[in-house]
């Protein structure tokens, strides 16, 4: 199914120009993302008295500008010399946020809007390497206190936060009693995490782990471009 994704898509994007299988599926679950909050937020408008309650609890996942922001978790190690010699192991990631207008992440998904976003996805991931990361460290450096704080509240409070863990050899752990039969990320605590992950070798493809609130989750079952696309739900 991803493969006709990426053939779908091709008559919107450049010949020069490559996208992977990342940036398609970075760009569907954002613009999922996007359209589920959105009409938890147009059901919400009709409250009343209670708006101001709702608007309160719930994150803001809209920007002043009519933008919706997604923050994506980028592997540093690549991009980084020091850390590709060293072939360090921790967690060295980057977010970088991704930010579309909302028409052209809640009007309907098809073939050109997803290849709209997925371009930006490339062109986001493409920008973040070591200077621009030198950069932002530079600034958090000079000035810890002020920047760390309003830093993790809105790490916190991003509309989507998307990660992918698909090149992670998650099915190559074997203790004597062969490969796991199943692996899925562990619980996250802060409702707006999708996780891309590797499936069974047997299987092929990706898995899509998505943790979002009731409502968001029932819109999504009702998205027949997300439901034409999967293979599989639990």
């Amino acid at each position: 199914m991803l493969a006709l994704l990426h053939s779908s898509i091709k008559e919107y994007v450049d010949c020069t120009e490559r996208i992977s299988d990342n940036d398609i599926l970075t760009a569907l679950v954002s613009m999922l993302a996007a359209q589920s909050e959105a009409e938890q937020i147009t059901w919400s408008s009709h409250l009343g008295i209670l708006n101001y309650l709702v608007s309160y609890l719930i994150p803001s996942v809209f920007v002043q500008d009519r933008e919706f922001a997604t923050e994506i978790v980028i592997d540093t190690r690549p991009r980084l010399a020091g850390l590709r010699t060293a072939k360090y192991m921790g967690n060295a990631v980057f977010a970088g946020c991704l930010t579309n207008s909302l028409e052209s992440m809640t009007g309907g998904i098809n073939a050109c809007s997803l290849a709209l976003v997925a371009r930006r996805v490339r062109q986001l991931v493409h920008h973040i390497g070591a200077p621009y990361i030198g950069q932002l460290f530079d600034t958090l450096n000079s000035d810890p206190s002020r920047f760390m704080c309003p830093l993790a509240q809105d790490i916190t409070r991003m509309p989507a936060v998307v990660s992918n863990q698909s090149r992670f050899e998650l099915y190559k752990a074997d203790f004597g009693g062969g490969i796991p039969a199943w692996v899925s990320p562990i619980e996250i605590q802060f409702p707006h995490y999708v996780a891309i992950i590797p499936v069974h070798p047997s299987i092929g493809g990706y898995g899509i782990h998505i943790t979002m609130s009731r409502k968001a989750m029932a819109s999504i079952l009702c998205n027949k471009f997300w439901m034409n696309t999967v293979d599989l739900l639990y």
